[in-house]
């Protein structure tokens, strides 16, 4: 992942982004500059790997809010699901390598916790599209044609 991806995944402006990071902000924008710019600079690959840990900690770990739900969703699959879809983004999961290895290696998933999610973050899976099919907008087409009935009767 690169930097401008990681600052992309916390969320912030690159102003907030250098804030809370103590990078000056003219660092930042060459090291999210194109690669083809006279003004990019590549980071340290340590920086890199520092700022996606330091990213996903502050984040509340999104790993840590998932084991918290799969207590609530343990005999519950549809709960389990629907915690599952709002770390989707369409059909790709929003969680870092990092957070995905924390989901696989807690021992407070359970078994068909684990299984699920690990189908969920394959792309095109049946599980994979069940959950980002969640996150659809529902179709009315019907609804409103019932709607529109009642309200002409």
């Amino acid at each position: 992942m690169n930097i401008k991806q990681i600052r992309k995944q916390s969320g912030m402006t690159q102003k907030d982004f250098c804030n809370e990071y103590h990078i000056p902000i003219q660092t930042l924008k060459q090291w999210e500059s194109d690669e083809n710019s006279t003004s990019h600079r590549n980071p340290p690959e340590y920086v890199e790997y520092l700022l996606e840990i330091a990213v996903s900690k502050n984040r509340k770990d999104k790993a840590t809010l998932l084991i918290e739900a799969s207590h609530e969703s343990a005999f519950n699959a549809n709960h389990w699901f629907r915690y599952l879809r709002k770390e989707f983004d369409k059909k790709q999961c929003k969680l870092n390598e990092f957070e995905i290895n924390k989901l696989l290696k807690s021992n407070d998933l359970t078994m068909f916790q684990k299984i699920t999610f690990k189908r969920a973050i394959q792309s095109g899976t049946p599980t994979n599209l069940y959950v980002a099919g969640l996150n659809q907008q529902a179709k009315t087409n019907m609804l409103d044609e019932i709607m529109r009935r009642y309200q002409n009767d």
